[in-house]
């Protein structure tokens, strides 16, 4: 009886640890390690444009994807009129990158355009998935391809806005528009500020002036009297007084 008993108690820790040792097992291979994500890049040609979209932040990854085609689509919207109205010989493709750097940099800026691509930041397009006519203001600058060291930048953000308020999609501003005058505007003040100007100087005088601007600076012939009294008949400065005491049109 003995013999038996212990040779029963043998089997019965046998079956334990067997039992245990499954478990184990079964626990190991449900406890899997997430797999990274891989960031995936689309280059798309149409009529002769190219968007080559690099991603490069791994949350736009996931949550991006709807955003990531609705900016594709704005690019074909709205670039090739871009180019036909302010500069047809403009570069074709453009590397549209979603810039995992502006986190490090914990700044506010939305996008800017340099060498030739345009970066925005990851975490303004999550937020605000509107806007996609931020990226009409960067396609702008693309097209501009000023050069010249003395190019001014209140004329250069005044033009991409001016361009935004004319080939933006409309409802998709995410708030952004142009404000009237407000007495205490300087020109220097650039972006909407000159945006508004050029629509009061081309329903005053006439129609193109910004277009003729956009020539001008890239060419690096631009010049605040000689430039604008081709146009108007007057310097900038005579005109910029002129639009601060009625800026209404």
């Amino acid at each position: 009886m003995k013999i038996f008993r212990s040779i029963n108690i043998r089997l019965l820790l046998i079956v334990i640890s067997a039992a245990i040792l499954s478990t184990s097992c079964k626990k190991s291979k449900e406890v899997t390690p997430n797999k990274p994500i891989v960031l995936v890049n689309d280059t798309i040609t149409k009529d002769g444009f190219t968007i080559i979209f690099i991603n490069q932040d791994s949350t736009f990854q996931v949550k991006g994807d709807t955003l990531r085609k609705a900016y594709e689509k704005a690019f074909f919207i709205t670039y090739p009129k871009i180019c036909a109205y302010f500069n047809p010989d403009g570069q074709r493709v453009v590397p549209f990158i979603v810039d995992d750097a502006f986190k490090a940099q914990q700044g506010e800026e939305l996008a800017y355009a340099s060498g030739g691509e345009i970066h925005i930041n990851p975490v303004y397009a999550l937020a605000a998935p509107n806007d996609l006519n931020v990226l009409v203001h960067e396609l702008t600058h693309i097209d501009q391809a000023y050069s010249a060291p003395n190019t001014p930048g209140w004329m250069t953000e005044g033009i991409a806005e001016y361009s935004r308020n004319k080939f933006g999609i409309p409802g998709r501003n995410n708030g952004w528009y142009i404000p009237d005058y407000w007495q205490g505007q300087k020109y220097t003040d650039g972006y909407t500020v000159i945006a508004r100007f050029l629509l009061w100087a081309e329903a005053k005088y006439q129609p193109g002036i910004a277009q003729y601007m956009d020539k001008q600076l890239r060419a690096g012939t631009y010049d605040d009297d000689a430039s604008w009294q081709a146009e108007t008949g007057i310097t900038f400065s005579q005109l910029w007084t002129s639009y601060t005491e009625n800026p209404y049109y």
